[in-house]
């Protein structure tokens, strides 16, 4: 009877992991064949979720590993991946007893969503580990461009004031349409574009009505699609001066002597 006791304790082990979200939403997964709820906390069965092995040891090295999901499962579309919807989630994987679920958790790993890659029939996440956060550069180097990002606490341009909403004219290629723009060349190269489907991307190029994006929403561009635009920055010190007035917020040293010129 004991010997049995244990077996079946062994058996019921099922892996659940819980994604909490920016905006304060919780999803959850489970590797069993049924919906498990947990601390109150539905965790979806079916999920076409996998994980990959997960090792520790007492080193300071990351303790990354990623998961593998189907994209057309009711929660995880491909959509909400691609317009950043599951951008830096926490990330709780454990283990769980099926038939007696509010026995508690076994904790297998905490992290963050990082780096996702789609495919045709699913998508590949990679889970950084709290030790991620070691490896990160602390500090700044001296730059003649600028360190902020536009919009930022450090540069201080108000985003909104300076932003148009358009519609697409004409479809002209996979990632570029004619608007109704009429800024100068460039004004909106390397900023971004949120169309009204709720997917944003980057804008590669700027030519007079002409935009070019680095990505195409899922459904494709269309012609009436609406979209709201941003001003892009390239960083140095006279189109802060000239596109922004913002000389004064400028983060970076324009004016030291090149290596060249330090060595030579």
């Amino acid at each position: 009877m004991k010997k049995e006791s244990i077996i079946g304790e062994v058996l019921t082990l099922t892996t659940c992991w819980e994604v909490k979200l920016r905006s304060g939403e919780i999803l959850g997964f489970t590797e069993a064949e049924k919906n498990l709820t947990i601390d109150g906390v539905l965790y979806h069965a079916k999920s076409g979720f996998s994980r990959s092995a997960i090792e520790s040891d007492t080193t300071l090295a990351t303790d990354n590993l990623e998961v593998a999901g189907i994209i057309d499962h009711e929660i995880i579309r491909h959509e909400d991946l691609l317009s950043g919807k599951f951008d830096h989630a926490k990330v709780s994987i454990f283990l769980v007893d099926i038939m007696r679920p509010e026995s508690g958790k076994l904790q297998l790993r905490t992290g963050f969503l990082g780096e996702v890659t789609l495919n045709d029939s699913g998508f590949t996440a990679e889970i950084r580990g709290l030790l991620q956060a070691f490896n990160q550069t602390i500090g700044e180097l001296y730059s003649p461009q600028c360190r902020a990002q536009l919009g930022d606490y450090r540069c201080k341009v108000d985003l909104e004031s300076k932003c148009q909403v358009g519609k697409i004219q004409k479809v002209v290629g996979i990632d570029a349409f004619m608007s109704t723009l009429t800024e100068a060349d460039g004004y909106y190269k390397y900023g971004k574009i949120k169309f009204d489907c709720g997917f944003e991307t980057e804008v590669v190029e700027h030519l007079s009505s002409k935009i070019i994006i680095s990505e195409a929403p899922p459904s494709g561009l269309k012609v009436t699609l609406a979209f709201k635009i941003y001003p892009g920055c390239d960083r140095a010190l006279s189109s802060c001066i000239n596109k922004f007035q913002n000389a004064l917020n400028f983060r970076g040293e324009p004016f030291i002597s090149e290596v060249e010129a330090l060595l030579f």
